[in-house]
C-alpha cells in the first residue's frame, strides 16, 4: 500500500470526564512516541470540539478505569493505559490497531499540517512567498488564511 492509499489511523488521548490525565512527562512521551511514529495523534481539550474521522479508524487511548466505554462503532477501537507508564503502552496499541484495521504504515512520513499563530501574525503575507506548497491564500477582507 502506498502512502497516499488508504486510511490512516487517528489516535485520540483522551483525558476527559470518566479518566484519570496523564502525568505531564508520560503525556509528552505518549504523545512524541506516537508522533515519531507517523500517527496522527489529537488530545481533545476541554471545552474544544475535535474534528470528525472522515470514516478512517480511530483509537482512543487513556487512563479510563474500570470500566472503559466500550466501542459502538466498528471504526473505533479503545485501549484503557490504567495500568501502563509512558508512550511504550501506547505506540504498542496503536500499531496493533493499525495492523488490526490495514490502516497505512507512515513511520518514514512525519505528518506536517500549516498553522498560523494569529496572536503573532502580523498579516506582512511573507509566508505567501515563502512557502512553496500554496497552503496559505488570502480571504476577502486580506487576511492570511
Amino acid at each position: 500500500m502506498s502512502r497516499t492509499e488508504g486510511a490512516n489511523l487517528r489516535v485520540v488521548l483522551y483525558e476527559g470526564p470518566g479518566s484519570t490525565p496523564l502525568a505531564d512527562a508520560e503525556r509528552f512521551e505518549a504523545i512524541s512516541a506516537l508522533l515519531d511514529d507517523g500517527f496522527e495523534v489529537t488530545r481533545p481539550v476541554s471545552g474544544q470540539e475535535v474534528a470528525p474521522a472522515d470514516q478512517a479508524p480511530v483509537l482512543m487511548l487513556g487512563r479510563l478505569g474500570a470500566q472503559p466505554p466500550v466501542a459502538e462503532d466498528d471504526d473505533l477501537h479503545v485501549r484503557d493505559l490504567t495500568d501502563a507508564e509512558g508512550g511504550v503502552e501506547a505506540l504498542t496499541a496503536a500499531r496493533e490497531v493499525r495492523e488490526l484495521t490495514g490502516a497505512r504504515k507512515l513511520q518514514a512520513w512525519k505528518p506536517w499540517f500549516p498553522v498560523i499563530d494569529y496572536d503573532r501574525c502580523t498579516n506582512c503575507m511573507q509566508c505567501l512567498t515563502f512557502c512553496l506548497f500554496d497552503v496559505y491564500g488570502v480571504d476577502q477582507k486580506q487576511q492570511i488564511t
